[in-house]
């Protein structure tokens, strides 16, 4: 929603802060960085150290282009001054399947891609794209803690059409609220790394304008427009 601005320009059909009324914020992903156990790195900075050894070809895998992984990555490789290629797949499933074949040697991802791998050696997750550290992953540092200024998530939202009743827009915030103080949903959503965050309506259109204006940043900084 906030990247799409950027990402296509003229080309999008709607406006998300004009064409929508917010309701709430569901819950914010972090972006998780791994790389195949044959990879020799154990930390994001020793990562970094490889990718800039003369003879590195490092490649990482993404859901896609224009994707919020690989928006992510071509972040970190600026951040980082590294290079690193990038290899788009048609979804999250092909570049996990990629990563542990090895055929890239590292991913960027969701927590629920990680979890149950990095827990059976299949992958070793080195950095989060968040603030927080993921409830499902608490031993991966953010990339804040290791030094790099690196903040970019994955986000889910409730909106709806501009125009819809106040009173309607109020019932759903309040069902949305309270679904997410719910021990069903809460940890629901907890095991797949994805923290309950709920906000106002007014909240929402400020962390709104926000996220498209870093989108942007971001999007200029990999060069990924498309219009």
């Amino acid at each position: 929603m906030a990247i799409n601005v950027t990402l296509y320009g003229s080309k999008l059909q709607y406006d998300p802060l004009k064409d929508f009324s917010p309701v709430s914020l569901i819950t914010k992903v972090p972006q998780i960085l791994s790389v195949h156990p044959s990879v020799a790195a154990t930390s994001i900075k020793e990562l970094i150290a490889l990718a800039k050894e003369p003879k590195s070809s490092l490649n990482y895998g993404s859901a896609g282009s224009g994707t919020t992984g690989h928006l992510v990555a071509e972040l970190l490789k600026k951040r980082a001054d590294i290079r690193v290629t990038h290899i788009p797949f048609r979804g999250s499933g092909p570049a996990v399947t990629a990563t542990l074949a090895g055929e890239v040697e590292m991913m960027f991802s969701g927590p629920p891609a990680v979890i149950a791998l990095s827990k059976a050696g299949r992958l070793r997750p080195l950095a989060n794209s968040g603030t927080k550290r993921s409830p499902v992953l608490p031993d991966v540092p953010t990339f804040i803690e290791s030094g790099l200024p690196i903040d970019v998530t994955s986000w889910y939202c409730l909106v709806v059409p501009v125009g819809t009743p106040k009173k309607v827009v109020e019932r759903l915030h309040l069902a949305i609220v309270e679904s997410l103080k719910s021990p069903q949903v809460s940890e629901t959503l907890l095991k797949m790394g994805a923290p309950p965050e709920s906000s106002t309506p007014a909240e929402l259109h400020v962390f709104l304008q926000v996220e498209i204006k870093k989108f942007a940043e971001v999007i200029a900084i990999a060069g990924a427009k498309i219009d």
